[in-house]
């Protein structure tokens, strides 16, 4: 029998001080647009978000993702030719640094 593995991904956001100066409706909207991404990923995956205000001068939200599939990697590091570009931490597992998609 295999083990199930689980691949956590962990984002760092910081919030444009540009946005903050947006009218408050329009910060509203974007929130509720966010947390529909969010809700959306969270129907097949584990997601959980953090607040990291106060906390760390680099960053304002942390986002945990947990997943039986790697579908988050392809959605971050598919390439214009609609090939995908193996992340340099996991090239030492998969032995090449590219995915290419057929012509």
């Amino acid at each position: 029998m295999t083990e199930r593995r689980n691949y956590v991904k962990y984002s760092f956001i910081k919030v444009d001080p540009a946005w903050r100066r947006r009218s408050g409706d329009e910060r509203a909207a974007d929130k509720r647009e966010f947390a529909a991404a969010c809700r959306e990923f969270a129907d097949d995956n584990y997601l959980r978000a953090y607040s990291l205000v106060g906390t760390r001068g680099d960053c304002d939200l942390m986002v945990r993702a947990i997943s039986r599939t790697l579908v988050f990697l392809f959605e971050h590091y598919q390439t214009p030719d609609g090939g995908f570009a193996v992340p340099e931490v996991l090239q030492p597992y998969c032995g090449f640094d590219e995915v290419k998609s057929r012509s």
